[in-house]
């Protein structure tokens, strides 16, 4: 199974209210309730006994009639996760019961030929990453892990940035560092420089915990620079904050942009910083209505397309689109609660759909579950119900490829099984 780790509640809880008080594209496909078979009654979850409506809330919009029938193309092959396409390969992971380690290997896309990952010499196996991963000139893939299982007070975490060749499978150590904090992440710029940040610990001499967001820009030269590093300081006796907290960093049309909030007279309002590729900040924004949607959690994933913010939180895994409204103020275009909904973006459109499976009993819900897609810039909405020709098909994910393709993971007969997930693309 993945070792990506995605909560780390502490720092969350200190970043947002200080130390006296505590607190990366994919698009999916969802199956419709034409294809739920309902002699079945063990298997289904009807719909009126699932979750409260106000744990989902979706655009209002006509359903368009199938038009993608026939599209799908099946990827990869059984017991194996493709993460995403490198140079002519699939890179992804063989799934294993109860395996200590993910074996990522490189498939080839014409004839499923395997090739196996070459390491350096003395690379323990990575133990907990952030999920964050970028694709270079369609054929490298960069990401940030951590190699040390528990965390030294002295040295902290042992992170090492990696790139796999995908024609080679030669996997090279690019640069590494000791944090206090083990996530880092990664924006793809343009295809020779990208976005490395983290945010940790900061030292303070007025509170206890302060925090420090530092982002490097890399070449894939091998030079970087670090452009930007704001601190943030706050405690819960104050009514105001100090320094600027970004939570987030995104990329929009080759700009940097960072999201992030402060403490004003005893609320938090949120704000959206735009850098210059130096790092020098050219303005700053206050999102309005923010602050209302994503509440006291943090995100982990965010995207910036269009006038739209789309992003996932640490603590529940909850999926919110928002959009920028022409005065200025954040509206909620949909939410799914717990994982209810997954979205996947490409250049200009983001695509989201409801997961079939009730979240409580893990049975598949007897409904309609369209594919909504907003075209970021005519604005519309619309959605389409996808027919796909399976016994009970489990929905499990929704992503996109760095070449654009649309996947959609699911297993069949009404049940999760990791070896028996399978992916296709929608072409």
């Amino acid at each position: 199974m993945k070792k990506f780790l995605f909560f780390f509640l502490i720092m969350v809880i200190v970043f947002l209210y200080g130390c006296s008080s505590f607190l990366t594209k994919t698009e999916i496909v969802t199956l419709t309730a034409d294809l739920i078979d309902t002699t079945d009654p063990d298997m289904l979850q009807r719909t009126e006994k699932s979750e409260e409506s106000t744990s989902v809330v979706l655009p209002q919009t006509n359903t368009k009639p199938d038009n993608m029938n026939g599209t799908l193309k099946k990827i990869g092959k059984d017991a194996f996760t493709v993460v995403d396409t490198l140079d002519s390969n699939y890179y992804g992971y063989k799934v294993k019961y109860n395996a200590q380690n993910d074996e990522f290997i490189l498939l080839s896309i014409a004839n499923d030929e395997e090739t196996a990952l070459t390491y350096p010499d003395n690379l323990s196996s990575w133990v907990v990453g952030s999920g964050s991963y970028i694709i270079m000139q369609g054929r490298y893939l960069y990401e940030w892990r951590s190699y040390t299982s528990q965390f030294d007070t002295s040295t902290g975490y042992d992170l090492k940035l990696t790139r796999t060749d995908g024609k080679t499978g030669q996997v090279e150590v690019i640069d590494e560092m000791w944090q206090n904090y083990p996530f880092v992440y990664l924006c793809k710029v343009d295809d020779t420089r990208f976005l490395s940040y983290i945010v940790t610990k900061a030292p303070s001499n007025r509170v206890e915990y302060a925090t420090q967001t530092v982002a490097v820009l890399y070449n894939i030269d091998g030079t970087k620079k670090e452009i930007i590093s704001e601190k943030y300081e706050n405690d819960a006796s104050w009514k105001n904050s100090k320094g600027i907290l970004i939570e987030r960093f995104a990329i929009k049309d080759g700009e940097i942009f960072g999201i992030g909030r402060r403490m004003i007279d005893g609320k938090y309002h949120f704000f959206k910083y735009h850098y210059d590729i130096n790092g020098a900040i050219k303005d700053s924004k206050d999102l309005p209505g923010f602050e209302k949607i994503i509440g006291n959690e943090q995100a982990n994933d965010l995207f910036l397309v269009g006038n739209y913010i789309v992003f996932r939180t640490y603590e529940s895994q909850s999926t919110y689109v928002c959009k920028i409204t022409p005065n200025k103020e954040v509206e909620l275009i949909a939410k799914g609660l717990d994982g209810r909904i997954q979205y996947a973006i490409t250049d200009k459109n983001i695509y989201f759909i409801e997961n079939n499976v009730d979240i409580n009993s893990d049975k598949v819900i007897n409904k309609k579950c369209p594919l909504y897609v907003i075209d970021t810039e005519s604005e519309t909405v619309s959605a389409i119900n996808l027919h796909i020709t399976l016994k009970l098909p489990y929905f499990v994910s929704l992503k996109s490829f760095s070449n654009g393709n649309l996947v959609v993971s699911y297993c069949e007969n009404g049940k999760y099984d990791p070896e028996q997930v399978k992916q296709f693309a929608i072409l």
